[in-house]
């Protein structure tokens, strides 16, 4: 992890980005969660979308960890595995008639989505590299 941090700290150095960099990491036991980190449906009151906890953990540097029953759009769900995707999904309704022209194109949308099926894993967690104090100053 120290090789990644150290990464971070390079990027916010160099580049000195708007946001925070943001590292993801997937987890298995409840346990592994780090006790800082923020649960939406815990902390919040509301499931929440993965871009909005990327936009909260780029912006606000926050850790926030999601399971399935923090999460509110299917296809993260899907996506990284959490779940098996239903038939309505597969049929493209998930995605039509907001997202593509036809029910074809929501369901080659949704066939070729990246299935992350991760062995009995039910969570996951956005981490952040929070920089040191010194480092936001410009020198």
């Amino acid at each position: 992890m120290t090789e990644y941090n150290e990464y971070g700290r390079r990027i916010s150095e160099q580049v000195r980005p708007l946001s925070y960099p943001l590292a993801i990491k997937m987890l298995k036991p409840e346990d592994d969660i780090p006790s800082d980190a923020e649960r939406p449906k815990r902390d919040f009151k509301a499931c929440m979308s993965t871009c909005q906890a990327f936009a909260l953990s780029r912006k606000f540097g926050s850790t926030i960890a999601q399971m399935f029953e923090d999460m509110w759009c299917p296809e993260p769900v899907i996506g990284y595995g959490l779940a098996e995707p239903p038939k309505y999904f597969l049929e493209g309704r998930n995605r039509y008639p907001d997202g593509v022209s036809s029910l074809e194109a929501g369901s080659n949308w949704a066939r070729e989505l990246p299935d992350s099926r991760w062995e009995s894993t039910r969570e996951w967690c956005v981490h952040h590299w929070k920089p040191p104090a010194s480092s936001l100053t410009w020198q």
